[in-house]
């Protein structure tokens, strides 16, 4: 329930933005717009995600331009289903000497941040001056399976025109092991066995061991189970700061209070 009134509300906020900028790009009738960065000069292009996998997704999409990055879209995806985010041109490419725009896109595993993949250069024409295209359209499937090692593969279709239409296109599976937020020795329980664990390795990397591991084989599937486990406040460092949450978690429950991760860590 707390997952759907999220996505009515933004797709109301969507299209509520929407409605001040041209309406040019084309989305599917089952799909969902994501609100228009505020950035947004006007719709040339527009990129869709298909995600399936039944895990949150986290999107960032950012544009280079002659002053730098900036950033458009920053966003978590929560639902299997079809999202729209639109793009611009109006940058001037000096070394093609032509009208278009340069997005760099950035899709990782909300509950696994090395669970990722980057693609660069996503290139948005402007119709106004380049002949024949009438908009930039690119269509990603996004595909997580859950699986006995980290991997990542992706099939990139180099963007063409067709039939009016300046097209691409990445086909990217995202392979994730599975864990427990909290479960750093993976028994299956939540206590002081994991705090414990959690604490060595904090003591490790206190005492200069810049290769502190918890299961002694960085490169295993156990040690992967483990660490993001350990990473309470997902920032990819295991620390303090997840101790506390760690010990915060286990004295709640402990205490006979119900309570999960996304309470303790809104707070």
């Amino acid at each position: 329930m707390k997952k759907r009134q999220r996505l009515l509300a933004a797709l109301t906020a969507a299209g509520m933005t929407a409605a001040a900028v041209p309406a040019v790009a084309v989305f599917a009738d089952d799909s969902v717009a994501v609100t228009p960065s505020k950035y947004l000069q006007d719709q040339k292009g527009t990129l869709t995600m298909t995600v399936s996998g039944d895990r949150d997704v986290r999107v960032k999409i950012e544009k280079d331009t002659l002053d730098g990055v900036i950033t458009y879209y920053d966003t978590t995806l929560e639902n299997d289903g079809t999202y729209d985010f639109t793009l611009d041109s109006c940058e001037y490419n000096v070394n093609t000497e032509t009208y278009d725009s340069s997005f760099t896109v950035s899709v990782w595993d909300k509950a696994d941040s090395s669970c990722s993949y980057t693609e660069e250069h996503l290139v948005v024409m402007d119709p106004g001056f380049t002949q024949n295209v009438e908009r930039s359209q690119f269509d990603w499937n996004l595909t997580l399976q859950e699986g006995d090692k980290q991997d990542v593969s992706a099939v990139v279709t180099d963007a063409s025109v067709q039939d009016g239409i300046w097209a691409g296109g990445t086909d990217l599976t995202m392979q994730y092991v599975p864990y427990t937020l909290g479960d750093v020795d993976n028994d299956g329980f939540i206590d002081s066995t994991d705090v414990f664990e959690l604490l060595l390795y904090v003591a490790k990397k206190s005492s200069g061991q810049k290769n502190a591991t918890f299961t002694g084989d960085a490169s295993s599937m156990a040690e992967t189970v483990a660490a993001n486990a350990a990473d309470i406040d997902k920032s990819g460092d295991m620390d303090s700061t997840d101790l506390y949450y760690l010990l915060y978690y286990i004295a709640l429950n402990g205490a006979g209070v119900s309570t999960d991760w996304e309470e303790i860590l809104a707070n």
